[in-house]
């Protein structure tokens, strides 16, 4: 057994795999029901959203520290951007190639230079 600090740390990874499971289980049950179908592409709109909450709050892709509060406030900085760009009228595909900007902004910003290797 893998002990840490006290903690269990395959049964700890074993309880967030389960509990990621069952969210996603959640997530496309209540998705389907609301489009009265099913099909395996439907989550797809979403995975550029879901980077872009996280890269927005603060958490740096090259790995760092996060938070729940930081991803909760990069989620209410994207709706609020999301809806803003629906109510002006901007075309769907305008505000994915705005969202993407947004991503490559803030990457650009989080971007810890100290932690990239540069093989010469």
């Amino acid at each position: 057994m893998s002990w840490m600090s006290g903690i269990n740390v395959q049964l700890s990874k074993l309880f967030a795999f389960i509990l990621s499971g069952f969210g996603a289980g959640v997530s496309g049950i209540i998705l389907a029901s609301n489009l009265y179908s099913g099909s395996a592409i439907f989550g797809d709109l979403y995975v550029l959203e879901s980077i872009a909450v996280v890269v927005v709050g603060g958490t740096a892709i090259t790995g760092g520290a996060g938070g729940v509060i930081n991803t909760i406030v990069g989620a209410l900085i994207m709706s609020v951007f999301k809806n803003g760009m629906t109510v002006v009228g901007i075309d769907v595909y305008a505000q994915q190639a705005f969202l993407g900007f947004l991503i490559i902004i803030a990457v650009a910003v989080t971007f810890d230079r100290s932690k990239v290797i540069i093989v010469k």
